[in-house]
């Protein structure tokens, strides 16, 4: 099953690519290139690629959004060259590119990203602890009035994208410890689909990467903000409202919000061809305006803090 999928995802690029040497001079067409990029920064990075695009008409990116389990599968078998994700390229994984393909794999740190957590509009709980959120995620807590004694919500629905994106295996390795997860535990195919599911069922709890619900100037992303909630989330025994936090980027840069993580573009160009130029275009000041625009926390620190809109600051 899993080889099909590689064979169906190999044949797009071979079909795009062929389309795009037909339709555009032979020294532009090797500048179209594909990339793949874990769906936690579609919005970003389909940001990233308009500017960019807009900016160099002679380079082309085509990007696949999928999970970051794949992200680096691909690029170990050198079907695309440069990958969006969560974490590092490890040494191993990188010895191996090195020696099957001869491959210089490079981690360029463009940003900080934050998981936040959602629930339902007429879901008035807004506080949680990271200790809670294990529980709920391994089963220990399955219950809202297990939280707050008064809801009357009924059994927790927890809900995340795809099992083999970034977002889970951070959930697992960082709030979980290592724990599995309960068999209540949620999974859909993307991040889009999880807001969807949230705004419906108040009985859910989302986990999803800020980009997707922070951008004040994606109309599809405000066409949810008075749909959820995002919650404070506290590393204290109890959540109050003077020690929980939302996923500002205050609060990232201060380190006060629990649930932060780093975003990655990994790539293995080895010339000076459009993946080494994306690259660099989105570690450097156009690129980090971006990141910045999209509600996470950019490297370079030229840029101000911005809050995520929410219901309650609408």
């Amino acid at each position: 099953m899993m080889k099909n999928k590689y064979k169906f995802l190999y044949f797009l690029l071979g079909t795009f690519l062929f389309i795009s040497c037909n339709q555009r001079p032979k020294q532009e067409a090797s500048l179209i290139v594909p990339i793949y990029c874990d769906d936690d920064f579609r919005p970003v990075i389909s940001s990233e690629i308009d500017v960019y695009e807009a900016m160099d008409t002679a380079r082309g990116i085509l990007p696949i959004y999928g999970n970051e389990k794949d992200a680096f599968t691909m690029l170990s078998e050198d079907s695309v060259r440069l990958i969006v994700v969560s974490r590092p390229i490890s040494e191993y994984e990188s010895k191996k590119i090195l020696d099957e393909r001869k491959l210089v794999a490079r981690n360029v740190l463009v940003g900080y990203d934050a998981i936040a957590v959602i629930v339902n509009k007429n879901n008035t709980d807004t506080l949680i602890t990271t200790g809670e959120l294990k529980k709920i995620f391994t089963g220990e807590i399955t219950e809202w009035n297990q939280l707050n004694p008064e809801s009357p919500l009924g059994r927790i629905q927890p809900v995340f994208n795809n099992p083999s994106s970034g977002t889970v295996r951070y959930a697992k390795d960082s709030i979980c410890q290592g724990e599995e997860f309960s068999p209540n535990v949620k999974a859909l195919n993307s991040n889009m689909e999880v807001l969807e599911y949230v705004t419906e069922a108040r009985n859910a709890l989302g986990i999803i990467g800020i980009s997707w619900i922070s951008n004040e100037r994606d109309s599809l992303q405000l066409s949810f903000s008075d749909k959820i909630s995002v919650m404070n989330i506290s590393r204290a025994e109890k959540a109050m409202p003077y020690n929980s936090f939302q996923p500002f980027q205050y609060y990232i840069k201060t380190g006060e919000y629990p649930l932060i993580r780093e975003m990655y573009i990994v790539h293995t160009d080895p010339y000076l061809g459009t993946e080494k130029h994306f690259a660099d275009f989105v570690a450097r000041e156009k690129g980090q305006l971006i990141i910045k625009n999209a509600g996470l926390l950019p490297v370079l620190p030229t840029t101000t803090s911005k809050r995520i809109r929410t219901k309650d600051s609408l």
